[in-house]
């Protein structure tokens, strides 16, 4: 009879192994755990394997381009100049911001483009210069939103990472605090 319960017990505790270890692989931890590791392996495959470079980058570059609207006045500018204005400038920095990532993930010198002045000073993982950490994810059933601090003491932001299931599976779609670490950003600059 022990050796029944023995069973059952190594049983019982590997299905709950298998399943958390498949539940774990199919969460915004996991996703966000690669995310980490593409960065400090200066890994531009994986990173774009777990992150929608294309939808983040339009995401953020449509969010400059209204930050930008609202720091011109375009009240006398005609509508249609002001949006096919506005369009071009998306178009720019959408391209600016993809080189910079892949800039910063390489572990390169992004240099003065877009994300140059936001994202904090790249160094290798084993120098200390960048730090991540994951301070709360907030999951449904198919977005997710993950607050992660990006960077060391004097010079970090943090960034609300919106995320997206598809199939089993979730990716990094946009960056959803972009107004916010702008204004910190002027605000530390000034």
């Amino acid at each position: 009879m022990r050796r029944l319960w023995i069973f059952i017990f190594l049983i019982t505790g590997v299905l709950v192994g298998i399943f958390g270890y498949r539940w774990y692989l199919s969460s915004p931890y996991y996703t966000l755990y690669q995310v980490k590791s593409a960065i400090k392996d200066h890994d531009w495959e994986k990173f774009c394997k777990y992150v929608d470079v294309n939808k983040a980058s339009t995401g953020l570059a449509r969010d400059m381009a209204k930050i930008t609207e609202k720091a011109l006045d375009t009240k006398e500018m005609p509508e249609l100049l002001s949006k096919g204005l506005f369009a071009l400038v998306i178009i720019k920095m959408r391209s600016s911001i993809k080189n910079d990532t892949k800039s910063w993930v390489m572990g390169r010198d992004q240099g003065k483009g877009v994300l140059g002045s936001i994202l904090p000073e790249r160094g290798s993982a084993k120098d200390g210069k960048v730090k991540i950490s994951l301070t709360k994810v907030t999951s449904g059933d198919d977005r997710a939103f993950a607050f992660v601090d990006l960077g060391s003491e004097g010079n970090k932001v943090e960034l609300k990472l919106e995320m997206q299931k598809i199939e089993r599976h979730w990716r990094v779609i946009k960056i959803a605090n972009t107004l916010e670490i702008v204004k910190e950003v002027a605000e530390k600059g000034e």
